[in-house]
């Protein structure tokens, strides 16, 4: 599993707020990264703009939002499959997850 130093930074963010805003077991989260491979921007910066791009055009979010560009440019650098709940990345051509969706499929794969 890989994630974006931007998605990094971002658990350290929300946690810092969230232990401030008096959920304490917040702090940890900055923790549950530390096995996980972290990609650096330079690795996939030159699929940014595509995947901007790419996104704007999605039907799901109906937003035009890009924000998570670099989420989706490092799904296609390592060809992984996207786990997120941000809707955006339905309808990119991109495989991608949420939790409840992740879950039912693992619970078909038990049977």
């Amino acid at each position: 599993m890989a994630l974006s130093q931007r998605a990094v930074d971002e658990i350290a963010k929300v946690a810092m707020r969230l232990v401030e805003d008096g959920h304490p077991t917040a702090f940890f989260a900055p923790q549950l990264v530390d096995d996980l491979k972290v990609v650096g921007e330079t690795e996939y910066s030159s699929l940014i703009p595509e995947a901007a791009k790419t996104l704007m055009l999605a039907p799901a979010s109906r937003n035009g939002s890009s924000i998570d560009a670099h989420v989706l440019a490092l799904g296609w650098l390592a060809e992984a499959d996207i786990w997120s709940h941000d809707r955006d990345f339905a309808g990119t051509g991109w495989p991608s997850w949420s939790t409840a969706n992740l879950r039912a499929a693992l619970a078909r794969e038990e049977l």
